[in-house]
């Protein structure tokens, strides 16, 4: 993911052209595994997401059927399977010690890798032995807090190259800001550096919503806190994260059915705390995380 942070950012904006009231004077903008010769089939019928226009898709396409819709939940829009989560599985040390916040209501402990280019979309040369070992979506690298799952990057909340957390997603606004040593137990609305996660207001309409990606793309600092859409990772603090994953419609083809990708997805709007309790040699991350707030997400206008 040598390169992913200007893909995803193009590609992000492609996604939104398809279809704050937080900013206070002191805000300040800086400069197992499906078989594979049926994956293979699924996969070769889909067109590149930002090759796709609505304006070139055929006016014969076909209303997506069930057994269609089947077959892209199966191969391609789906769930880990129980295997596959089991190989990313942290240690029983952790799971004993964090045991009474995740007996908690959209709580979790998870391991993520660092971009193999396992990623249908990444930009790296994938090692295929590396892939088939971390075939769940995404590689293992990206994570959706939404469906509670690994997701390939355009699903997802969070991806992770090795050294950097990316908040991007497709037809979604993603501010990350790290708030320091900070226990999950104790994070507010009122905490240092939370409100202005919690109070961000996301524009409604493509020309404020685009505004906004820049500005964090380049970085806010506000009360002496900077909220990116990427940051770096810092083994023993605490982050928060809004991921705001619009409503809207993002089109692509399957054997002459034309569907809604966003369809497949849980689109919400939610705030997320988690804390990075171990980065190892090889660079993988345990994380434990809460969802403190979720919303429904807004529709682009």
């Amino acid at each position: 993911m040598k390169k992913i942070l200007p893909f995803l950012i193009i590609l992000s904006f492609f996604s939104f052209q398809l279809f704050a009231q937080v900013a206070p004077s002191s805000v300040q903008m800086v400069n197992e595994p499906p078989d594979q010769k049926n994956w293979s089939d699924v996969r070769k019928h889909l067109d590149n997401l930002d090759k796709l226009n609505q304006k070139n898709s055929s006016q014969n396409s076909k209303s997506i059927s069930p057994d269609v819709r089947q077959s892209l939940v199966s191969f391609i829009y789906r769930n880990s399977l129980f295997s596959e989560l089991r190989l990313l599985s942290p240690s029983e040390n952790y799971q004993k010690e964090f045991a009474d916040v995740l007996k908690q209501k959209d709580t979790g402990l998870i391991k993520l890798v660092k971009d193999f280019g396992c990623d249908e979309l990444s930009e790296k040369t994938s090692d295929n032995t590396i892939c088939k070992t971390f075939s769940m979506p995404g590689g293992g690298s990206a994570y959706s807090f939404r469906r509670k799952d690994y997701q390939f990057w355009k699903m997802s909340d969070i991806v992770y190259d090795g050294k950097i957390l990316f908040a991007v997603g497709e037809l979604s606004q993603g501010i990350l800001v790290n708030i320091g040593k900070v226990g999950l137990e104790k994070i507010t609305r009122k905490t240092k550096g939370a409100n202005f996660i919690f109070s961000f207001a996301p524009k409604h309409n493509i020309e404020g919503m685009l505004e906004q990606n820049r500005q964090f793309i380049n970085g806010v600092e506000f009360d002496g806190f900077l909220y990116k859409k990427y940051l770096p990772i810092v083994e023993g603090e605490t982050y928060l994260l809004r991921s705001i994953a619009y409503q809207g419609e993002v089109f692509r083809e399957y054997d002459g059915f034309r569907f809604n990708e966003l369809d497949f997805d849980n689109r919400q709007d939610v705030v997320v705390a988690f804390s990075v309790l171990e980065k190892d040699f090889n660079g993988t991350l345990t994380i434990l995380w809460k969802i403190i707030q979720t919303n429904k997400s807004p529709k682009l206008n």
